[in-house]
């Protein structure tokens, strides 16, 4: 605003700065902020900011604003180190180092925040130090040798010079290697143990097939002979044999066992089945899980009762042992023509 004044035929100019209604009320809001029993100055510094936004060439404004924040940024830096942010301290007190270069006290601050930071950094450190050698030693304990080693290793990384470190991954690297060991070993005994399961899981298979599986007994024959003259000779067999089975199945189901069915029926002679597993426990030990089914034409004493199982639940006979004399001379046979054939 420019007011003319006219004295004596003279002129005379002033320039006067007018300030806006909301510069007028930050400014005065910050210096109430300030005025307080307890000053607020982060609301202060929020109010003269609008103000030096208003008006940046205010000299006003910019004094006060240097003001509060000389005042804000030690505060500030304060509630930051207490709770441990000693970088955000240490930076608040450059700011304020920047604005009032001859403060000593600022200087002091920022050097008490660096020395915090350095000891927290190392306490930080020492402290994910003890936590990666708990975590490798339990991850150890969990049989995760990978994760552990990598944990451990981690920890070695920050402290290259502790002993427990290097001692713990020794440790770590003995039970990895012990552990390999053992599993190697309980697998071998898994496979083992599958492959002595194999043939009886087999004959198990195969026997449950027929009926009256639970009538008649098992049979076990160990032969010293090589795999296949064992399978030849029973092949044979079941053409020699007094009784002339029929091979209805013959299947090699593993390079070491063979399964066999086979039967035999006519119009006098009730029907025999037997079933084979021939298995090689090792090279030239064979055994041969075998079981027949004998049946009669009535029960022993009356011929038309049907097919029966020549079992003593079943078949009756004058003679006591006799359903066994029976099963044990079919049985008795096929064994006889085997031990033939392997000689």
């Amino acid at each position: 605003t420019v007011k003319v004044l006219v004295r004596d035929g003279m002129t005379e100019s002033t320039s006067v700065r007018l300030k806006s209604r909301r510069f007028i009320q930050a400014f005065e809001a910050a210096q109430r902020n300030l005025d307080s029993s307890s000053p607020d100055f982060e609301s202060a510094y929020s109010n003269v900011i609008v103000a030096v936004n208003e008006d940046p060439e205010s000299e006003e404004a910019g004094g006060l604003r240097k003001g509060i924040l000389l005042r804000l940024l030690p505060a500030r830096a304060g509630v930051m180190a207490a709770q441990g942010n000693f970088t955000g301290a240490i930076e608040a007190m450059a700011q304020a180092i920047e604005l009032a270069p001859e403060n000593t006290e600022f200087r002091t601050l920022r050097a008490r925040y660096v020395q915090y930071a350095r000891e927290k950094s190392k306490a930080d450190l020492a402290a994910k130090f003890e936590s990666l050698l708990k975590d490798a030693a339990s991850k150890a304990n969990a049989k995760q040798f990978p994760a552990a080693l990598k944990a451990v290793d981690d920890a070695i990384a920050l402290e290259p010079g502790d002993l427990r470190s290097g001692e713990l991954r020794t440790q770590i690297q003995k039970a990895a290697a012990q552990f390999e060991v053992d599993e190697n070993k309980r697998r071998e005994k898994d496979i083992a143990d599958a492959k002595r399961r194999f043939p009886e899981e087999q004959f198990t298979g195969a026997t449950a097939r027929q009926k009256d599986d639970d009538l008649f007994d098992n049979q076990l024959w160990h032969i010293k002979a090589p795999l296949g003259n064992v399978i030849a000779a029973a092949d044979r067999a079941f053409k020699k044999d007094s009784i002339k089975w029929t091979v209805f199945e013959r299947e090699m189901v593993r390079e070491d066992t063979m399964v066999a069915w086979a039967r035999y029926s006519s119009l006098f002679t009730a029907p025999r089945i037997v079933v084979l597993v021939i298995n090689e426990e090792a090279p030239g030990d064979v055994i041969i899980r075998a079981k027949f089914w004998v049946y009669s034409y009535g029960d022993g004493m009356n011929v038309g009762s049907g097919v029966t199982p020549v079992n003593p639940k079943h078949f009756f006979s004058d003679e006591p042992g006799k359903s066994r004399q029976v099963c044990n001379s079919v049985i008795d046979s096929f064994r006889e023509t085997l031990q033939k054939e392997l000689k």
